[in-house]
């Protein structure tokens, strides 16, 4: 009984921290709205908005009497979050240097404008060499190639070297980005984000749930209260990520949507004094 009722309150809080999360960010996009915007910016809205959407999947998960037979989906959510976190956190870690280092703001600027457009182009990567492997194996012809790299071209040329359209095989003008591992070291290697860096365990524990092996099968058979409690302590480390998230885009946008510099300051604030609480409970 007691056990039940512990696992209800833990239930209502995770509920609580989802509300909050998809209310804050629903309030912030808005300013962003027909706006030109950095890498940097648009990198970071992306990561607020896929917290704000895998919040209302978690929640209808929670909420749900089904919860024993929808707890893998909510793994492979958290797992996209939690790789979404790792990104996010080593673009924080970027800005921190900056800050300690006190290197000028356009520095700064590039420094993270770079790893954001490494992040925003990586699904280019992939892209090219399964089209080049559909023309070789026959699953489209070179003059669908051909238009989908010159379709590629026209909405996102920035990020690819010059094309000449004649269907040759395209490149991206950036190398690939981090990979989750090396995300993990560098947050693990630096001496004030390092505590953090232990969200690489969750992202490791649903990796499982998202490639299939016999830890699949393990982990998924574990009591529901146990599987529970990993994706409450996920849910509960977003609340930091956002207020890191917010703060970020206020640095970022200070100069070129400086409206939004005092409300997003406030969110930080706000977010901070929401996880003083909880960390106080």
């Amino acid at each position: 009984m007691e056990e039940k009722e512990n696992n209800d309150s833990q239930i209502l809080n995770s509920l609580k921290h989802l509300d909050f999360f998809i209310s804050e960010i629903s309030k912030i996009e808005p300013f962003f709205n027909g706006k030109d915007l950095k890498q940097n910016q648009t990198l970071v809205l992306g990561l607020l908005e896929r917290l704000k959407y895998g919040s209302l999947h978690l929640k209808s998960v929670l909420s749900s009497e089904s919860i024993n037979s929808l707890e893998f989906s909510a793994g492979l959510t958290a797992r996209a979050l939690l790789l979404d976190q790792l990104i996010g956190l080593n673009l924080y870690r970027l800005t921190e240097i900056a800050r300690v280092k006190g290197q000028l703001e356009a520095e700064m600027e590039q420094n993270t404008e770079d790893f954001c457009e490494k992040h925003l182009a990586d699904g280019f990567h992939s892209t090219i060499v399964y089209v080049e492997q559909a023309q070789t194996f026959g699953f489209i012809t070179f003059e669908e190639k051909k238009s989908l790299y010159n379709e590629l071209v026209r909405k996102y040329g920035y990020y690819f070297e010059e094309y000449s359209g004649n269907g040759a095989k395209l490149n991206v003008r950036t190398e690939k980005p981090d990979d989750n591992k090396t995300l993990f070291k560098k947050l693990a290697n630096d001496s004030v984000l390092a505590p953090v860096a232990k969200i690489y365990d969750s992202y490791q524990y649903y990796s499982k749930y998202d490639h299939f092996s016999l830890l699949y099968f393990h982990l998924t058979r574990e009591p529901l209260t146990k599987r529970l409690e990993n994706l409450y302590a996920c849910i509960e480390g977003f609340i930091a990520y956002e207020a890191a998230l917010c703060l970020m885009l206020a640095v970022f946008s200070k100069k070129e949507i400086p409206e939004v510099e005092q409300p997003l300051l406030g969110s930080f604030k706000y977010y901070m004094e929401y996880a003083d609480k909880i960390l106080r409970n």
